[in-house]
């Protein structure tokens, strides 16, 4: 049984009323314990937090359609298992992250007067020349994973401005072509954040 509070502000009170159906501590906290209550009961499901702000995460992805939430965080945990790679060793501060880190490639500036975070990514701050795309998108499934353990995050959702300058073909190589489809759909469809806007400055030609 959920014991949760809400503490926010009233900004975000009504944020998550009238864009994630989070209509009143009633509403919020029968959805928490049905998709609690599923997982716990679900065969295909071994291992998994159950925490309140766990679950809100992928309730307010779902604007609390507890059925959706579930089928996200079955998206998610099936997503850590097959890319490890990507989910694991996101220690921060040990390398490779803690170099990446150093480098500041994303700064989160604070929330505008929407409510949104607003993250601001130097692309150009990677570096080509040791980093893997395994490295970068541990890092940045890091980023994610912390940041939505924000209440603000995951009502207000974030606002990204990309800096493109300096971009390197060398650094555009460490992708690969057939991976790309798998990071966009990680991004938009797995990680349970509400992106509302992307901004990119400075976008290279080729």
């Amino acid at each position: 049984m959920s014991t949760y509070k809400f503490t926010l502000s009233e900004q975000f009170r009504t944020l998550a009323k009238e864009e994630l159906r989070e209509e009143d501590d009633a509403v919020r906290l029968d959805a928490i314990n049905q998709l609690r209550d599923w997982i716990v009961k679900n065969p295909a499901i071994k291992h998994c937090r159950t925490d309140d702000v766990f679950l809100l995460k992928f309730l307010r992805f779902r604007k609390f359609a507890v059925h959706q939430a579930g089928e996200s965080i079955e998206r998610y945990l099936a997503a850590r298992q097959k890319m490890p790679q990507w989910f694991q060793g996101t220690d921060p501060n040990a390398d490779p992250l803690a170099s990446i880190m150093d480098d500041c490639p994303i700064t989160v500036l604070g929330r505008d007067d929407a409510g949104r975070t607003v993250i601001f990514i130097r692309v150009a701050s990677y570096d080509a020349e040791t980093l893997t795309q395994d490295s970068i998108m541990r890092y940045v499934m890091m980023m994610l994973d912390t940041l939505t353990e924000q209440e603000e995050v995951q009502i207000g959702g974030v606002r990204i401005w990309m800096d493109c300058t300096g971009i390197s073909m060398k650094f555009v190589s460490l992708f690969h072509l057939s991976e790309y489809a798998t990071m966009i759909d990680l991004m938009t469809k797995t990680m349970p954040v509400r992106i509302r806007q992307i901004h990119s400055v400075k976008l290279p030609k080729f």
